[in-house]
């Protein structure tokens, strides 16, 4: 705002000066002279030193747009030299040939700029929308041009070549400065440049109107006299091309696109206007002799026009309704991917010309599965509604989308780390206050990934994919936090997509395989069952931890069959030593959240039971406190294998939220204390916590194993405190079937001999 102050009151001193001067020097026709060829040196020098430094700040191609401009001001300059110079040693006013040459090369680098910038700003902008205001301008602009100007020439030329070519050379350079100029306002219109461009067009229309002016005056009195009022509009041209190239110098220290694709009214009412214009000089040219027939087709041809622009306008008011819908999110009224996928193009084009950064920040919501699960669609969809409401208000509305489901994505033209870093942590802190839906109070926090341009990636694809990878970092360490894609990132999101690929190839090809590991009685330390536990060993990768491979699975939903396999295979098994003579051994086997999801999974268990042999008592599944996720067809999941007669366990107690809501409300026989809390025996707080979770299991009568014994201290401690199972590798490690049927062996031995 405060630039635009100081151009307008830059303008207005300027030209009250100039006019001040023609008006005090009315009747001196030297000191005129004088000044309107003094004057426009000492402004084209300031004008040429802004827009030559336009051409050195800017980056990219579009500061040859400014040299061009800044070689046409010195060839100005040169031409009102030699001006002065032979008015101060002839005293005539008139122009030298000398001027009219430099004045020429003038026009032609302007002109040449004018092109080059339309070509830069049409390789990324389309121009069809604007092809018939632009026709239909040029269109009366020549037709004005031809008839006042080039005919009369043609005329007074006598068909002459050579004078009739010296003549009209200005008009048409003219008249093809103003065809460049106006298509270089239209393709402005979609950039950040709009407003530069809009001092460029309107300097340049001032130029045209002055130079038509001047060949119409001087066609028809002969010769023009300095002083006029043709020249403050010359000079007005003048300044507003300095201007434009110290706007464009702002510019390129904070280079920020904007996106704007809609239609102006203005634009549709354009071409209609300048009909009405050439009507009104074409009866002007014949003196308004109007007849009854040229009244009619007046008449006529304005209520046709009349009426095809009211079609016109109701046709564009559909085509903004249609294109808001096809480019908004019906749901949060945010932008969608098809205008997330169009405009991060426009945004990588203006990055790669001016040098600068582009940075994606994708927004995913943690928990909001849940939400949805658990509650209901209507509210996991107001849910989205207040968050696209929360990043549309705290962030800049033109940039946010909405990709789908829970995930927005925000861009950033032009910035640095240390902003867009503040805006990761400024789009955590619009989560901190929580949701307050239909009488719930819902807490949701952001996981965000980002990624920069060029430095993760040349195409808006691997941006996107590059700040997914980083987004689920985040999640992975803790989820409320951001996380930027960099070259370590990138070799673990390559290794993420590798055993994902490959771990649907693992079962058909048995990388997959089984090991257990015994849970014994603490007292005898003899095993009344063990746990099946899955391993994979890829041919290339070598030994993939479960660690790293069964979150992937879950997250990709192959756990669903790879689950089904381990349950399969642990109780064949199992049923291979129970016809050995151990048919006292029970089998353990893990299932994630996502398989109780599973409409089928009851089903699937007993049948697995029965393919099997198994007895239904000797089979236990270990849950986490992830069924939480949908508790109540956690419930009945639960309720129904206990009807079947398979007992349930929850794995890694005291490490969830919800572990006494689980207790208490969920059927479970068995609770495994997390090794976490036996290692932390060694202090009184840790010991504390461990009999604690005893004594409550004992209270509730269940059945406590204690996971993770090293050492017989711990064994001791923990029966002492009342737990009489335990599992861990001062027992056994977790072996593969023929080394567990060994030490099942040993066992046996050693019992026969005791």
């Amino acid at each position: 705002m405060q630039t635009k102050r100081s151009i307008i009151i830059y303008l207005v001193m300027s030209l009250t000066f100039v006019c001040g001067w023609l008006y005090l020097f009315r009747d001196n026709p030297a000191m005129r002279t004088i000044g309107v060829s003094v004057f426009p040196i000492l402004w084209g020098t300031l004008s040429f030193l802004w827009t030559f430094n336009a051409y050195r700040m800017i980056r990219g191609r579009e500061k040859y747009f400014w040299l061009f401009i800044s070689i046409g001001l010195i060839f100005y300059l040169i031409s009102n030299v030699f001006w002065v110079m032979n008015f101060m040693m002839t005293g005539d006013h008139v122009f030298p040939d000398s001027s009219y040459l430099f004045w020429l090369f003038t026009y032609l680098f302007f002109f040449i700029g004018l092109i080059y910038k339309v070509k830069l700003l049409s390789l990324t902008v389309s121009h069809k929308p604007y092809v018939f205001n632009i026709v239909t301008f040029m269109i009366v602009a020549t037709s004005i041009s031809s008839h006042y100007l080039i005919r009369p020439v043609l005329v007074a030329t006598d068909n002459s070549v050579g004078l009739t070519i010296i003549s009209l050379i200005y008009p048409v350079a003219s008249l093809g400065i103003i065809f460049a100029m106006t298509y270089l306002y239209y393709l402005s219109k979609q950039t950040n440049e709009k407003e530069t461009v809009l001092y460029v067009v309107i300097s340049f229309s001032l130029q045209a109107c002055a130079d038509w002016g001047y060949a119409y005056t001087t066609l028809t009195h002969g010769e023009y006299t300095p002083g006029g009022v043709i020249d403050p509009v010359w000079l007005t041209s003048l300044m507003v091309i300095g201007l434009a190239g110290l706007k464009a110098q702002h510019n390129a220290t904070s280079p920020v696109l904007e996106i704007n694709d809609e239609i102006q009214s203005q634009e549709t009412l354009f071409p209609y206007l300048s009909s009405v214009v050439l009507i009104v000089l074409s009866a002007q040219s014949y003196d308004w002799s109007f007849n009854l027939l040229s009244v009619g087709a007046t008449i006529v041809f304005l209520a046709i026009m009349g009426r095809q622009f009211l079609v016109i306008r109701r046709n564009e008011q559909l085509m903004k309704e249609y294109k808001h819908l096809a480019y908004h999110d019906p749901l949060t009224g945010l932008k969608n991917r098809v205008s997330f996928q169009e405009e991060i193009e426009r945004y990588l084009a203006h990055s790669e010309r001016h040098h600068t950064s582009t940075v994606l920040m994708l927004i995913d919501l943690d928990r909001f599965k849940a939400i949805n699960d658990t509650l209901g669609h209507h509210i996991g969809d107001e849910v989205l509604i207040r968050a696209g409401n929360r990043l549309n208000t705290g962030l800049n509305a033109h940039r946010v989308y909405r990709l789908g489901g829970d995930e927005f994505v925000f861009i950033l033209s032009g910035v640095d780390q240390e902003k867009y870093i503040q805006l990761a942590e400024k789009v955590i802190h619009l989560f901190t206050v929580p949701f307050h839906v239909k009488g719930h109070e819902m807490s949701v926090t952001p996981s965000i990934g980002i990624s920069t341009y060029p430095e993760n990636g040349n195409d808006s694809a691997s941006l996107l994919k590059n700040a997914d990878a980083a987004m689920y970092l985040a999640k992975a360490n803790g989820s409320n936090q951001y996380c930027v894609y960099n070259a370590e990132l990138a070799l673990a999101h390559e290794r993420k997509i590798r055993v994902e690929n490959e771990l649907r190839k693992a079962v058909e090809t048995e990388q997959l395989f089984l090991v257990y590991q015994p849970i014994v009685e603490l007292e005898t330390g003899r095993p009344i069952g063990m746990e099946a536990l899955l391993r994979w060993v890829h041919p290339e990768l070598g030994f993939v931890s479960p660690a790293e491979f069964i979150p992937i699975a879950e997250e990709t939903g192959q756990i669903v069959c790879v689950g089904e396999w381990v349950l399969r295979k642990a109780c064949e098994q199992a049923k291979r030593w129970h016809d050995e003579g151990y048919a006292y051994l029970y089998v353990s086997v893990n299932v994630s959240a996502r398989q109780i999801q599973q409409e089928s999974f009851v089903h699937l268990v007993q049948t697995t039971l029965q393919k099997t042999g198994l007895s239904v008592g000797k089979l236990e599944l270990e849950i986490t406190e992830s069924i939480m996720q949908d508790p109540s067809r956690s419930t009945k999941v639960l309720n129904d294998l206990q009807h079947l007669g398979v007992k349930t366990a929850i794995d890694d107690f005291g490490t969830g939220y919800s572990s006494l809501y689980l207790l208490k409300e969920l059927p479970i026989n068995t609770i495994k204390i997390d090794k976490a809390f036996v290692d932390d025996m060694t202090n009184n707080k840790g010991h504390s916590v461990v009999k604690s979770i005893i004594q409550i299991g004992r209270n509730l009568g269940l059945k406590i194993i204690a996971e993770g014994i090293e050492h017989e201290t711990q064994a001791e401690e923990l029966l002492q405190d009342g737990c009489h199972y335990g599992q861990g590798y001062h027992y056994l490690k977790p072996a593969p079937a023929n080394e567990f049927a060994m030490y099942l062996t040993k066992v046996e031995e050693e019992k026969s001999l005791g």
